[in-house]
């Protein structure tokens, strides 16, 4: 890849392109790797991590990751470390397996972030949680592919989430007070609503979730903001 990086690295109005590698095909972070108004596109793994294979810590600020992919795990992003990413945009990543934009096992917390038409064979076409941690707030989830998959460990929701794709969690998820959730089943017209809503509630099975949803031109059920 670009960078390997077993120290602390910043990347600052930086463009990571065509980079290729086995694992991590533009970075391989060991320790802290910033990156700020940086772009990540058409970067590719063998391996695990299209754009970046993470053991340490990876921040993202207004960052965008586009095209990468992986014939494994994480599309853009796979990590056993932690990942913050905040105003950072998510868009036609894909991973052979699972994660079409991040694979994590650990802690990723994204905060007003956007995922768009990224896609895994396997399992979580957005994201795929292994176990550890999830954190979402003010983010959005635009296209049916951009499906949540949290396997193992905890999920918090908080501010407005948009949800385009399915969501699925082995747990129930946490929603902090005062949360606003807009579930877009319209592209879903051919499957039960219903079913697909009530799975909602339990997943979601708290008095601070609100939501609205809109799926076409058949009934809505479940609760309304």
């Amino acid at each position: 890849g670009a960078v390997y990086n077993e120290g602390i690295f910043e990347a600052n109005n930086s463009l990571f392109s065509g980079n290729i590698a086995d694992e991590g095909g533009a970075v391989y972070n060991y320790v802290t790797f910033s990156a700020n108004a940086s772009t990540f596109s058409n970067n590719s793994a063998f391996s695990d991590g299209g754009v970046v294979y993470n053991d340490g810590t990876f921040i993202a600020n207004s960052c965008s990751f586009s095209e990468n992919s992986t014939d494994y795990d994480g599309g853009a992003v796979f990590s056993y470390g932690t990942i913050g990413a905040t105003f950072c945009s998510f868009s036609e990543n894909t991973a052979t397996k699972s994660g079409g934009a991040v694979c994590n096992y650990s802690m990723f917390e994204a905060t007003n972030c956007t995922f768009s038409g990224n896609t895994a064979n396997e399992s979580g076409g957005a994201i795929y949680q292994g176990h550890g941690t999830l954190i979402l707030r003010n983010s959005s989830f635009l296209t049916a592919s951009d499906t949540i998959y949290i396997d193992d460990g905890s999920a918090t929701f908080g501010g407005k989430i948009s949800l385009a794709g399915n969501l699925y969690s082995a747990k129930a998820i946490t929603v902090e007070a005062g949360t606003e959730i807009l579930f877009d089943l319209s592209s879903y017209e051919s499957q039960n609503t219903k079913e697909i809503i009530t799975s909602l509630d339990t997943i979601l099975n708290s008095t601070n979730a609100k939501y609205s949803v809109n799926i076409g031109t058949e009934q809505a059920y479940g609760k309304y903001l």
